[in-house]
């Protein structure tokens, strides 16, 4: 009887955590921003090109996905390309070019494309306070 309130306690704790579409073609890239946003309560399913992403979206949905982060500079679709699809299909998530480049010709192609944000790779932190903001708003949504 006393494990049941600290298993339905995981279970909540699990139920309110960000579920991200990462999408980076740099392998390290990718692994090491999973890992680190893992480490702070966010999930990540990680794909190496927006193609990828985009057949995992249109087979599986995006019910169970919170936001997409996706690299702007890719070998098959850039970030502005990748979300200009996922606007096109339809799909309203959160998307979030993440890029090392600061060229504000980059942030006017993602803005152009319906990305809800730019935001440089060495912001991490901001790019973990929009997310937390996903969850807090999710948790409020469930609340009403």
């Amino acid at each position: 009887q006393s494990r049941c309130p600290r298993v339905v306690l995981e279970r909540s704790q699990r139920a309110r955590r960000v579920r991200v579409v990462l999408v980076d073609d740099s392998s390290a890239m990718r692994a090491a921003t999973s890992a680190w946003l893992r480490a702070r309560g966010v999930d990540a399913l990680e794909f190496s090109a927006g193609q990828e992403a985009l057949w995992h979206l249109r087979t599986h949905g995006t019910h169970r996905i919170d936001a997409v982060v996706t690299d702007f500079v890719m070998p098959d679709l850039d970030g502005a390309a990748f979300t200009e699809t996922l606007r096109r299909e339809g799909v309203h998530l959160p998307v979030y070019i993440w890029t090392h480049s600061s060229d504000p010709k980059i942030e006017a192609a993602a803005v152009r494309a319906g990305a809800t944000a730019c935001v440089l790779k060495s912001q991490r932190d901001t790019l973990l306070e929009l997310l937390r903001g996903l969850s807090t708003r999710a948790a409020q949504a469930r609340a009403a």
